[in-house]
């Protein structure tokens, strides 16, 4: 069964990163499909939370891009939150120099963190 992700990035910092992501894991040949990604949504705050729900709930995976920031950004602390509300599970992958000592969103694991290397990844994506 193919996994369904959404993907999950600082919208501010990372837009050039996730694009790449999403063009390197095109290239993988993964049966994986992305339901959704970070985007600006111009609502409510009070209506945030709605939409992110149902935009994640669409997934059975969220992949959290994990830049050297991401732990300060709030679209991300929100996406992981509604991710958690859902019962959609969470893994991150390092980009832009993060590392082991960068702070991560909301309460995700540092062992359901991992390099961007397309082996470990795939055995995270089935």
């Amino acid at each position: 069964m193919a996994k369904n992700i959404y993907l999950s990035f600082d919208l501010t910092r990372d837009r050039f990163v996730a694009r790449d992501f999403l063009k390197e894991l095109s290239e993988q040949k993964y049966e994986v499909g992305v339901v959704g990604a970070s985007k600006r949504l111009p609502i409510l705050e009070t209506q945030r939370d709605l939409v992110l729900a149902e935009g994640i709930g669409k997934a059975n995976l969220m992949v959290m891009l994990i830049s050297p920031l991401s732990g300060a950004s709030k679209s991300q602390a929100q996406e992981f939150s509604a991710a958690g509300q859902a019962g959609v599970p969470v893994i991150g992958v390092y980009v832009n120099g993060a590392d082991l000592y960068s702070n991560l969103p909301g309460n995700l694991s540092r062992n359901q963190v991992y390099g961007w290397d397309w082996g470990t990844l795939r055995r995270r994506l089935k």
